[in-house]
């Protein structure tokens, strides 16, 4: 079950400092199962996990465009959220009819806002590139697992991600472009790869 939402705001302009402001924001809502529900009844555990997840974000950016200067920067953020369990329900054997229930994703959510700009600087025949980005991403789990506990004593992390790049390159004709760039990025692990529990 999917919902999505979306809008936008785009202007450009000829007598602003600013060529073009774009901006986007999003949401969406999703209510997810799977399971062996529907597999053949030989198997001897019934197994299902849910998940519910919400994510919600936005994009704002500026183009100020001279005569051999491009620049684009601006902000963005995003915020993730999931919670959902397994449910385990035993058919054959001799904890047949127990149910037992996995905290799979312990209520876990990830915020993250970034700072950004680009400037591309036409020299003579060369044009050279610059870039950078910062982002700071706080990660939490309101619902641990006792299990989970015993290996990852902290629930929460925030980091501070920054990012750059530059790069400079020749048009020499129409088929010929060539180009060299260096750069360092930085990112942080999602919420699966913090979070989650009891699967692989």
């Amino acid at each position: 079950d999917t919902w999505l939402l979306q809008t936008g705001y785009k202007v450009s302009s000829k007598t602003q400092w600013y060529s073009n402001w774009n901006t986007q924001l999003y949401t969406s809502f999703v209510e997810h199962s799977m399971g062996n529900q529907l597999r053949p009844t030989s198997a001897n555990m019934l197994m299902y996990t849910d998940a519910a997840t919400q994510t919600t974000g936005g994009r704002t950016e500026f183009t100020v465009q001279r005569k051999k200067t491009v620049l684009y920067f601006g902000a963005d953020g995003k915020f993730e959220t999931v919670d959902g369990n397994r449910t385990r329900k035993m058919i054959t054997g001799a904890m047949a009819g127990k149910v037992f229930i996995d905290t799979v994703w312990q209520n876990s959510s990830n915020t993250r806002g970034g700072l950004f700009a680009d400037l591309h600087q036409q020299l003579g025949l060369y044009k050279l590139s610059v870039a950078g980005r910062l982002d700071v991403v706080y990660a939490k789990a309101d619902n641990l697992s006792a299990k989970f506990k015993t290996q990852y004593s902290d629930a929460t992390a925030t980091d501070i991600n920054p990012s750059i790049s530059a790069g400079i390159s020749r048009q020499f004709s129409n088929n010929w472009y060539a180009g060299l760039w260096i750069g360092r990025g930085m990112r942080s692990a999602g919420i699966t790869e913090r979070f989650i529990n009891s699967l692989t």
